[in-house]
């Protein structure tokens, strides 16, 4: 902890304003599209296809520019954007009632129809519906709808939020399908049904509500067209899938108002269902019919399964059968498309991931509806998260963010509660936990769900047996990507003390034994690696008695901020390498391992021998490159080497000489200048460099480097050690320079009028000892571990204690010789000068940080990292 904080500091008063904005640029279009079946009594009218779009600041100026795209798509960057469709509806049409539904609009959307606003959406990965006013509609003209799209995130409002390291790409844009539903002026909504085994499974109770909605209901032929009252009779049947012969039906009446709803509720028993399997995934249709007179005015089809899926006695069972979960995590994007992925995707992730031998998919935000009607098809269940992730305890204490995410989370619910795969429905994940706020908002969230859906709710937890969220969710899921696997077994032990109730269930795997003698390197990216971890992994928990785990992310994907792990590479800076498939879904060494552990198979052979040579040579090259200079100046020039020796014993000397402004003190003074900047640079680059595979290092970036170019280019720099050091150097005898001009002017205030050259000469011949650390920071990789995860603690905090007594004790000198420039030997002036310039630094600090979310986030990077 201590380390990151030390490197943030320095990288938020340097990156604090590097910030860029990333241009819009659309990616592929899907290639298929899916759409709900039409029928006698659902419509579809579809808009997808081609669409008008502007990024101008204001789209309706004559400046505005105006380009054509194809629907659904996405876009990379963040920004507002403003689509536009026109469309013609038919007169025939008038009457109905209309529905506008979007299927995913990434992440803020307003919808205007002929310039009048029809309604909002927050939420990227949920679908929503808004019911059109017909009298806003011209039947047999042109009509613009019109979608004012922002995938914009920030720190403190949004779901996600921005500063996702390790998450995925806010693609923008309408990347799902967006279509009219067009109904009888009767319709049926919100249907759910909900399936249950009070006895034994040779017997279900089928309990279903839903809502009648009606709209300018008129009757036709009717004597009195304007009935106060309306009775109708309804029917709920469940027949085979593709068949009409019906196997059980429940009717009763319903009398409403005009324009009014009507909320059906009711249960009736189902004797001998052929049960929903993972092996024979068996599939009913649930259909409700409305009659008037005998004649039928709308009805409405769902598949459903009857499955029993329970959490109880520390086990997860399936039809009352122990459930061992072999899981993978699915995130919704392909290379090209973004996460408007292609119908044909899905299906060919699908039937691959059931060939692997998986039975349970967790995906880490709603998917698409043609997914998870996929996983029902083919006997798989599915954990649906929604994307609270990474979430500092501050925001937990918000009403407005507890009703954002609930709100999401029952928008979630609700569209896919009728699904037989769905095993549970998850709060998210890497939020800090220790807080009662927290665990006052899981409860809340838990509450609420519920209510609407008796499924388990899970939620991935930190390994560590104090995690109070544990307790309070039916299925927690250890996220393990930060743990060794010499820790897993000691870990899970401890877990599983402390909550016997609970089953064990993990999340990703974690890294490599240090002490591992074959691998000289935690290059974490390296396919036989990931290989091998996942091989190891899984042979320490086949050993406990564990619940299964979601082993790995199903495919590479991209990240909004570029991987500092993933070192130089810059075609794949922003790629994950966790996926057992490759960012064009090429199946890697690690595919192979899982699937012979899922389908009890013999494992493939993995290679061990993972060496690299990672010595450098830069660090001791440039600290004798400044042993050498240092030594050459000393050597051959006499004022040098006066003004050198003087500024170690005699400093005050050189002060008083400063405050008279004699010009021998000005000699040399850019070379030595140049030498402390270099041996600054050296120290810091070797921290860096050292750093440069910590995960840790990399949520630090990605709090400083708020935009992906910027991130980059850090990323870039961090990993060549040359160019760091370069302008490291740069920067701090810069950095200097402005400091001196700065003190020069407040000299004025002071009445000292001290020129550039007086101040720069204190600065400078002050750190005289600065130069000194150069032998140690040549060596600075090589003391305190060439890698972060391999470094010492010990000898960490006694060479960074080193660093600071030297760096205090140069802020004393330079304070001291400001004095004596300034005619000011008091103590008394040394201590105001002191408290102002410290409180100047913090405040500094503190600002950025602040500004940045750092500080609201600090307990949750704690979590994450020690988690």
């Amino acid at each position: 902890m201590i380390k990151n904080l030390l490197l943030l500091i320095f990288l938020s008063f340097f990156c604090l304003s590097c910030t860029s904005k990333e241009e819009i640029t659309f990616l592929k279009p899907t290639d298929s599209i899916s759409l709900p079946k039409e029928n006698k009594f659902l419509k579809i009218f579809d808009l997808n296809g081609e669409w008008n779009y502007s990024t101008s600041a204001n789209e309706n100026s004559e400046s505005a520019k105006w380009q054509t795209v194809q629907i659904p798509s996405s876009y990379e960057g963040e920004g507002r954007v403003v689509f536009r469709k026109v469309f013609n509806f038919n007169s025939n049409l008038s009457g109905k009632q209309i529905s506008l539904t979007a299927l995913g609009i990434n992440y803020k959307a307003i919808v205007k129809l002929n310039g009048d606003l029809v309604g909002n959406h927050l939420g990227g990965y949920t679908s929503f519906k808004i019911e059109i006013d017909p009298n806003l509609l011209k039947f047999g003209e042109e009509n613009i709808l019109e979608i004012e799209v922002d995938n914009t995130l920030d720190i403190q409002n949004t779901l996600p939020l921005k500063h996702q390291i390790w998450g995925w790409k806010n693609y923008g844009g309408i990347f799902r399908e967006i279509y009219f539903e067009i109904t009888p002026q009767i319709s049926i909504n919100n249907l759910s049904v909900k399936t249950e085994f009070p006895k034994s499974l040779n017997n279900s109770e089928v309990g279903f509500s839903f809502v009648i909605k009606k709209s300018n209901f008129q009757i036709v032929n009717s004597a009195n067209p304007t009935l106060d009252k309306v009775s109708v009779d309804y029917f709920v049947e469940i027949s085979e899938p593709d068949s009409f012969n019906t196997l059980v039906s429940f009717s009763g009446k319903s009398e409403f108002e005009i324009n009014e709803i009507s909320k059906i509720k009711g249960k009736f028993d189902f004797s001998n269902p052929k049960l929903w399997e993972l092996n024979n995934p068996n599939l009913y249709n649930l259909t409700v019919k409305i009659m008037k007179d005998s004649a039928l005015i709308n009805q409405i089809s769902e598949k459903i399964g009857f499955k029993e899926a329970l959490v109880q006695n520390s086990s997860i069972f399936l039809n009352r059968n122990p459930l061992k979960i072999q899981g993978l995590v699915y995130l919704e994007e392909e290379n090209g498309y973004g996460n408007s992925v292609p119908k044909s995707t899905f299906n060919k992730d699908v039937l691959k991931i059931k060939s692997m031998g998986c039975n349970v998919i967790y995906t880490m935000f709603p998917p698409h509806p043609n997914f998870i009607d996929l996983c029902n098809q083919y006997g798989i269940l599915v954990i649906e998260q929604i994307p609270l992730w990474s979430i500092p305890n501050s925001l937990f204490a918000q009403k407005y963010y507890f009703e954002l995410t609930s709100n999401y989370f029952s928008e979630m619910i609700e569209r896919d509660l009728n699904e037989v795969s769905i095993l549970a429905w998850s709060l998210g994940g890497r939020f800090e936990t220790l807080s009662e706020t927290t665990y006052e908002f899981a409860e809340s969230l838990i509450r609420d769900a519920k209510a609407m859906d008796s499924r388990p709710i899970a939620s991935q937890v930190s390994s560590d047996s104090s995690d109070p969220i544990t307790s309070i969710v039916d299925l927690p899921i250890l996220n393990m990507q930060f743990t060794e696997i010499s820790e897993i077994s000691a870990k899970l032990t401890t877990w599983k003390s402390s909550f016997p109730e609970k089953p064990l269930v993990t999340f990703d795997y974690p890294y490599l034994p240090e002490n591992d003698t074959n691998l000289k390197t935690r290059d974490e990216n390296k396919p036989e690696y990931q290989a091998k971890a996942i091989l190891e992994f899984l042979r320490e928990v086949e050993e406990m008695e564990s619940s299964g785990s979601f082993i790995a992310p199903y495919a590479e994907w991209k990240a909004d901020e570029p991987f500092l792990t993933n070192g130089g590479v810059q075609q794949a800076k922003s790629i994950s390498f966790r996926g057992i498939l490759d960012y064009n879904r090429k199946p890697k060494k690690a595919f192979e391992v899982i699937t012979a552990k899922f389908t009890k198979n013999r494992p493939p052979f993995v290679s061990t021998e993972l060496s690299v040579n990672e010595t450098n040579y830069t660090f001791p090259l440039f600290g004798i490159l400044i042993i050498f200079v240092l030594g050459f100046m000393f050597r051959t020039n006499t004022r040098f080497r006066e003004n050198l020796m003087r500024s170690v014993n005699h400093i005050k000397v050189i002060f008083f000489e400063i405050h008279n402004n004699r010009v021998s003190v000005y000699d040399y003074l850019y070379q030595q200048l140049f030498l402390i900047a270099a041996t600054l640079s050296l120290t810091i680059t070797g921290y860096i460099f050292t750093l440069r595979r910590s995960p840790q290092l990399d949520y630090w970036l990605s709090q400083v480097f708020t935009e992906e170019a910027t991130k980059a280019l850090a990323v870039s720099i961090v990993w060549e050690p040359i160019l760091c050091f370069l302008i490291l150097s740069t920067i701090s005898f810069l950095f200097f320079i402005l400091i001196s001009l700065l003190l020069s002017l407040s000299s004025y205030i002071f009445r000292a009028n001290l020129t550039f050259r007086q101040v720069a000469s204190v600065m400078v011949w002050s750190g005289t000892f600065i130069i000194f650390l150069a032998p140690i920071s040549m060596f600075l990789p090589q003391i305190i571990g060439n890698n972060w995860i391999d470094s010492q603690e010990i000898s960490f905090y006694v060479v960074t204690g080193i660093y600071l007594i030297f760096f205090i004790g140069y802020f004393f000198r330079v304070g001291d010789g400001i004095a004596i420039a300034f005619s000011n030997e008091s103590k008394v002036f040394q201590a105001v000068f002191a408290v102002i310039s410290i409180s100047i630094i913090s405040y500094l600090v503190w600002y950025s940080l602040d500004s940045l979310g750092i500080i609201s986030s600090y307990g949750l990077l704690n979590f994450v990292v020690n988690g």
